[in-house]
């Protein structure tokens, strides 16, 4: 199996209770063929696309670009 021992306390998929750790995700990517950071990256994404529906429009309000 990809995941063995004491450890193995991550879920996968959406109901997953545990951010992916670093080991999870080159058991997973061995396993399932990704590049290592795959799913690292995935989680990533999700929570800033989360993060943006929540307090996008907010920061944007608040936060002024800086002049370049």
């Amino acid at each position: 199996p990809f995941w063995t021992g004491a450890n193995a306390t991550c879920s996968v998929g959406a109901r997953a209770r545990e951010p992916c750790r670093p080991q999870y995700d080159l058991r997973l990517s061995r396993y399932l063929g990704t590049p290592p950071g795959f799913w690292l990256r995935l989680e990533l994404d999700c929570e800033l696309m989360g993060a943006e529906r929540e307090k996008g429009e907010r920061i944007s309000c608040v936060v002024t670009p800086h002049a370049t």
